[in-house]
């Protein structure tokens, strides 16, 4: 990946959680929670590799996703 990567993305709380309508909606928002570079680091990832910047860009879409679904609103 090229985007240099906002490490603020990676902390605790960075990004908002999304409406819970799938287990995998829990598990989006566990990862919210806790931080993504910490769970990037649990599964064996460095904090800040190219895993963290893929899983940053995912969980971005589905805030938009989820935002749209919800009339624009975030």
């Amino acid at each position: 990946m090229s985007a240099v990567l906002d490490k603020s993305l990676l902390q605790p709380g960075a990004l908002p959680p999304v409406p819970e309508r799938t287990g995998g909606d829990r598990m989006d928002n566990a990862i919210r929670e806790h931080g993504i570079g910490n769970f990037c680091e649990w599964f064996g990832h460095e904090f800040d590799g190219e895993f963290a910047k893929f899983s940053v860009k995912v969980l971005q879409e589905r805030n938009e996703e989820a935002a749209q679904a919800n009339g624009g609103a975030a």
